[in-house]
């Protein structure tokens, strides 16, 4: 019974292996950054892909709080053998509120592709304000070496610029820098950039941008919704105790 019962385990553990979703994802999947006008990087990496033989990604980000500097080619797809890389299109400009970029790769032959996990590119951005930013993949593309296009799964990711919940310093309402600490005057920022949606407006009209955390659902942390609610009322709360050791939820 015992031996039957570790078969059997055995069985499941290799299907779930087998069956494993190929996927394209942002990494770090949240990216924090200390302050603004620092330079970073985030990777586009690959899980599980069996013979990728070219790849393509579309992302989108807030311009107003990036800046796109560079895009570069990782080594995952030159494992397989020498490749073509170019940037279709790369712009901070997309409109008015976002960057994008249209990043391309195949291998020069018709080879047997790349199989694994691994970076496909590098991005290396420098941050302009402080707030956040989703990182939207809205398109991917996987090419197989028999110029079949591979199912897959794809997943964006957000950056954060300033210590989350840090929105303000001492002797708030009036405005003066963050100060590294979580306290009773952001709290006092938070409450007005609340209110600011019900037509009372705060006296610093931008925190009602900072206070803005998290999309619905929290936790876990996602891209800002466009309002200041609950839920970032809640990732506030994790930000203030998380500087007398309590660790967030993410």
């Amino acid at each position: 019974m015992i031996l039957l019962s570790i078969l059997t385990l055995l069985l499941i553990t290799n299907s779930a292996n087998s069956t494993s979703t190929t996927t394209m994802q942002v990494q770090p999947e949240t990216c924090y950054v200390s302050s603004i006008g620092l330079n970073f990087t985030i990777n586009i990496n690959i899980v599980n892909v069996t013979d990728l033989w070219c790849w393509e990604f579309q992302l989108f980000y807030s311009s107003i709080h990036l800046n796109g500097t560079a895009v570069e080619e990782g080594p995952f797809l030159k494992k397989a053998g020498e490749t073509y890389f170019f940037t279709a299109n790369f712009t901070d400009n997309y409109d008015a509120t976002h960057g994008y970029i249209d990043a391309v790769c195949a291998l020069q032959k018709v080879i047997p592709g790349a199989k694994g996990n691994g970076t496909l590119a590098t991005i290396t951005f420098k941050s302009k304000a402080r707030g956040s930013s989703a990182l939207n993949l809205t398109y991917t593309l996987l090419i197989n070496s028999k110029n079949v296009e591979m199912p897959h799964e794809r997943r964006g990711g957000i950056v954060i610029i300033g210590r989350p919940g840090d929105f303000v310093g001492q002797g708030y309402p009036v405005y003066a820098p963050p100060d590294g600490k979580v306290d009773f005057n952001d709290q006092m920022c938070f409450v007005d950039a609340f209110f600011a949606k019900y037509g009372i407006p705060p006296p610093c009209p931008e925190c009602v941008s900072w206070c803005d955390l998290t999309g619905q659902g929290y936790p876990p942390l996602s891209a800002p919704d466009g309002t200041v609610n609950f839920n970032d009322q809640m990732c506030f709360v994790d930000c203030f105790f998380a500087q007398y050791g309590i660790p967030p939820p993410w």
